[in-house]
């Protein structure tokens, strides 16, 4: 069943990540993405980039940004944050969550190992018990 699923679990992935909090994801950014320069000093330059990227998600939403980016530089800060934790599903929901609205993911609990519910019983063949197979073997 998991394999059925298995795209949507990948855009939920990492869901659980509050994205409300600008200085978190910039932190996340700065640790993940710096260079050391020449003289020795820590440069910020690719996670500022990154982070303008984000707060263009913020404030535009994904699919404007999406359509008014070159494919490849959007895809490419899109695997950043990835990389850094935020799902998929969250990149295309800041701007919806700006406003208060609550993913699916949080409303919905996947669980694959509980199917049924609790008081469910499964049914049983009238095959499975070997009187009646009997039975049949006679007529």
């Amino acid at each position: 069943m998991e394999i059925a699923f298995k795209d949507i679990l990948s855009v939920i992935k990492g869901a659980d990540m509050n994205v409300y909090d600008d200085k978190r994801i910039r932190t996340l950014l700065n640790d993940s993405y710096f260079t050391v320069t020449r003289t020795g000093k820590i440069s910020y330059s690719k996670s500022n980039k990154i982070y303008s990227f984000y707060r263009s998600l913020l404030n535009d939403g994904y699919q404007f940004v999406k359509n008014s980016m070159d494919r490849k530089t959007f895809w490419r800060y899109e695997q950043d944050f990835l990389s850094i934790g935020l799902s998929k599903m969250q990149l295309q929901n800041l701007q919806q969550q700006k406003n208060n609205v609550i993913p699916m993911c949080r409303v919905i609990n996947i669980d694959f190992n509980c199917q049924r519910p609790s008081w469910y019983v499964e049914p049983t063949s009238f095959y499975d018990d070997p009187k009646n197979l009997e039975f049949l073997k006679a007529v």
